[in-house]
């Protein structure tokens, strides 16, 4: 990720897998609220992906997987 621009206000928060989850609440089909945590949807089936990034304030860049 070399030469990426980075926009963020004040420090980046350390990462922390084991006190992450995915919680979908609400308006779900059955009503009910469904969590996961951070190792069960990075454990699903991926793959790549090559895209190009265009941001409003003008800004575009090629070809990140």
């Amino acid at each position: 990720m070399n030469g990426w621009p980075v926009s963020h206000c004040g420090p980046v928060p350390r990462s922390r897998p084991e006190r992450w989850n995915l919680r979908v609440h609400g308006a779900t089909a059955t009503g009910e609220q469904h969590t996961w945590t951070f190792d069960e949807p990075t454990g699903l089936p991926h793959r790549t992906v090559i895209a190009d990034l265009h941001c409003a304030t003008g800004p575009t860049s090629t070809d990140h997987e």
